[in-house]
């Protein structure tokens, strides 16, 4: 059990460093079609890496025809529902389909571009509105730093105030009621 637990953090490990590299990389780049040739040279490695080690599933064939299938079965059953896992926002819901459960994703942009403010968004209706495990990753940001600004957030609470500890009256117990609701979501910081 524990060494499935360990390879699993290593995969995780080697994607977090494979997406600040990718991050990094983003910063100097002229050539649009060059980035996304590297970017995807990173993940390729890494799924390869795992698909060796037999980390990673890997379907062909008759596998992958009746994965498939399966697959078009739980979505058609689907039909009318809604999204499996909402974004909260139902426009990206209308473009995206929502998240598919298991899914892994990875938001970037440049500096400045918002990337914290939606994750913190996707991360509280995911993990606190429907109660689906989430895993928050953040690369730049202390784990920290997002708790308290998802707290600010959910309580509409001014950031400035938080940071500097002028907090209203009515303030503190809405900061109570966000560490209950935290508590009992199950949503995770690496």
């Amino acid at each position: 059990y524990y060494a499935g637990e360990l390879k699993e953090k290593l995969a995780l490990r080697k994607l977090q460093e494979a997406a600040r590299r990718v991050l990094i990389g983003i910063r100097g780049c002229r050539d649009p079609f060059k980035f996304a040739q590297t970017s995807h040279g990173e993940f390729e490695g890494i799924i390869q890496d795992l698909e060796d080690s037999g980390t990673a599933e890997t379907l062909h064939g008759k596998e992958a025809a009746n994965t498939l299938m399966e697959d078009v079965n739980e979505h058609h059953a689907r039909a009318g529902k809604g999204p499996e896992i909402s974004w909260g926002i139902n426009s990206l819901d209308r473009i995206t389909g929502g998240v598919a459960r298991g899914e892994l994703v990875f938001i970037g942009a440049r500096p400045g571009g918002g990337k914290t403010s939606a994750a913190v968004t996707f991360s509280h209706h995911i993990a606190q509105v429907q109660m689906k495990p989430t895993l928050f990753i953040t690369l730049e940001s202390p784990p920290k730093a997002i708790i308290r600004r998802l707290a600010c957030g959910n309580t509409k609470i001014s950031l400035t105030h938080y940071r500097t500890g002028f907090f209203q009256e009515r303030d503190i117990p809405r900061l109570f009621g966000e560490v209950t609701r935290l508590k009992d979501s199950p949503l995770f910081f690496v």
